[in-house]
């Protein structure tokens, strides 16, 4: 990691503390820089600045020797012990701060004494002993759904979808395998060894058996031995969770599960329609290939290690997609739509071969323009060490918000952004509707009576959803409106 500026430092003070930055006084106890250093260990890694106060102040530090001896003494007494620390002070307005950084680490899961924590926002989260058992697993490379299925056989998989993977990955057409060979057109690898090859069987003492990758993608009845992997739906009477409507408890192998969510969202969700002179066109109450994209990655992407199903619960003015398990590791939710990181690797090669899912990374984008050509607000996307969700909000949502926010492609256009809090509403509409071009952490704090640091938090949770941008550095920090809105001609 590049050495740090007086400017560098300033930055982030003004910015606030995040997933890769602490603040911390030269006071701070042991234990406390202990869970913190292995909690960013266990995430990105990232920055610690010791002399700066919650707030962004610089208070400055008297011993940086000292720190870092008490620095080296807490980072030996993490499991295992972080030798990668990089510390050093700088001078910074006058007052001197001791800057500790560590680097982003992905060989092992760190602990202080015995204590297991992982850096989530600018909080340092206990990790459950699932979450431990996979992120060690993650890090040393072992996958779960390769994982040998064992008292089942090959025969438990389902003959069609089976033919279906073969016909796709051996580039046949509509020849069968048999026809293929029969005609001589190239020589082919037998099914299992396609099998062996795309990680769906494996060898265990001489005999093959599924992996569990092949048991949720290419099973007859894959519930039969991992019954959490199914999805529940929900269709349920206005906007909580009260009265059913309608229900259904969804198994089979996952290309199955995708077609029987899909109907039951269809039959829940309004297919009102549009006559444009003689011509009738149905439209749907939500982009179906958002909520297709949205059930595929739950399907793809969730946690098959816990004993927790998918949860898909439709409302008057919303879906909600609610799968088992955060993302992965270094992926965060600002980073959907850049980055990628896959939990079941196998899994998701064979649901590309069977042309359930497109290659990883593209569909979070694909996601969000679809809502917003369709008038209706970006999918909101939220990640704990236990769960991921997708909510996806219709023109109910809309409506019943009040506060509009003008699309900076059209002026004519209205969107909302539900899932703010009032402050958070009231500072864009505050911006949209021109009362003023810019607004500051110390101008929102004031206005909301709210301490600086909960205002960065939601002055940078506008930033992460592209709502605002961020402009200047350390105090001088303002936010503004991406782009002015045309005003037309």
């Amino acid at each position: 990691m590049a050495g740090l500026t007086a400017d560098d430092v300033l930055s982030p003070a003004g910015q606030g503390e995040s997933e890769t930055v602490e603040f911390k006084l030269e006071s701070e106890p042991q234990p406390q820089l202990g869970e913190l250093l292995a909690a960013m260990a266990n995430a990105h890694g990232g920055t610690l600045l010791i002399g700066v106060a919650d707030d962004g102040r610089l208070i400055g530090v008297s011993s940086p020797r000292m720190i870092e001896s008490r620095l080296r003494s807490v980072a030996r007494y993490c499991s295992p012990p972080l030798e990668q620390l990089t510390m050093y002070p700088i001078e910074v307005g006058g007052k001197v701060v001791m800057v500790v950084q560590l680097p982003a680490l992905h060989d092992a899961v760190y602990s202080y004494r015995g204590s297991f924590r992982k850096r989530v926002g600018a909080e340092n989260i206990v990790m459950s002993s699932v979450a431990v058992v996979e992120l060690a697993m993650r890090r040393h490379g072992h996958d779960f759904d390769r994982r040998a299925v064992l008292g089942i056989s090959i025969d438990d998989l389902d003959p069609a979808t089976v033919a279906e993977l073969v016909r796709v990955r051996t580039g046949l057409g509509q020849l069968s395998y048999d026809e293929a060979v029969a005609e001589g057109l190239r020589p082919q690898p037998s099914p299992i060894s396609l099998l062996l090859d795309l990680g769906a069987v494996t060898e265990v003492d001489g005999k093959l058996a599924p992996t569990i990758a092949g048991l949720l993608t290419l099973g007859r009845n894959p519930q039969a031995v991992r019954p959490e992997a199914k999805v529940q739906c929900a269709r349920f009477c206005g906007t909580a969770r009260s009265v059913f409507l309608d229900r259904a408890e969804i198994g089979g192998n996952i290309p199955s599960q995708l077609k029987e969510v899909t109907n039951f969202i269809s039959r829940n969700t309004r297919h009102p329609a549009r006559i444009d002179g003689l011509e009738r066109e149905d439209l749907t109450e939500y982009p179906m290939l958002v909520v297709r994209e949205a059930i595929v990655n739950a399907l793809m992407h969730r946690d098959y290690s816990r004993d927790a199903p998918i949860n898909i619960n439709i409302y008057d003015d919303r879906i909600e997609v609610v799968s088992p398990g955060g993302l992965i590791p270094p992926l965060t939710v600002t980073d959907l739509g850049i980055g990628h990181e896959l939990r079941n690797h196998t899994i998701g090669g064979l649901l590309v071969w069977l042309r359930v899912a497109e290659t990883w990374g593209t569909g979070v984008q694909r996601m969000r323009q679809a809502m917003i050509e369709a008038g209706l607000s970006a999918p909101l996307f939220e990640s704990s060490d236990s769960l991921f969700s997708v909510t996806l909000y219709n023109e109910a949502a809309v409506a019943r918000s009040g506060e509009v926010v003008t699309v900076k492609d059209d002026p004519t256009a209205k969107r909302v952004w539900p899932g703010l809090n009032q402050r958070q509403q009231d500072a864009i509409t505050s911006l949209t509707s021109r009362r003023r071009n810019n607004i500051t952490t110390g101008d929102y704090a004031r206005r909301h009576n709210i301490t600086d640091r909960q205002a960065l938090r939601d002055l940078n949770n506008l930033v992460e959803r592209g709502l605002l941008l961020r402009s200047g550095n350390a105090r001088r920090s303002s936010y503004a409106l991406p782009e002015e809105p045309r005003t037309g001609d």
